[in-house]
């Protein structure tokens, strides 16, 4: 799966100077309760605020695989070869649809879908 073309017409590359400030003008800042394990109910006193990044969002990473064999594991030589790595880091981020990554996974946040692996 390629990137969308409606992301590809609106995609933005911002020069590491202006990052920083593009980033945090644009984050969504959200207030909310913590809830209490035992009653599920909200805790007295126990509100939050905390900063999310808006939904669609596109994010772009290099990731870097180093050849397995050229490490041990417990001591012993390690035999498999890169594509095993890169199919077992591409089948994991699969996983972030669903389970997500950072914080607050429990409440929804962190899935991301990743478009051109």
């Amino acid at each position: 799966m390629g990137v969308p073309g409606v992301v590809l017409d609106r995609l933005v590359l911002v020069p590491d100077k202006l990052f920083g400030q593009v980033v945090n003008s644009n984050l969504e800042v959200r207030t909310s309760t913590a809830i209490d394990p035992f009653t599920g109910s909200s805790l007295e006193g126990a509100l939050f605020t905390y900063e999310a990044i808006p939904r669609s969002t596109v994010f772009a990473f290099s990731a870097i695989y180093k050849d397995p064999r050229n490490f041990q594991l417990g001591g012993q030589k390690l035999t498999k070869e890169v594509g095993w790595v890169v199919e077992n880091v591409e089948m994991g981020m699969k996983y972030w649809e669903f389970l997500g990554i950072g914080g607050m996974v429990t409440r929804g946040m962190g899935r991301m879908r990743v478009l051109n692996a």
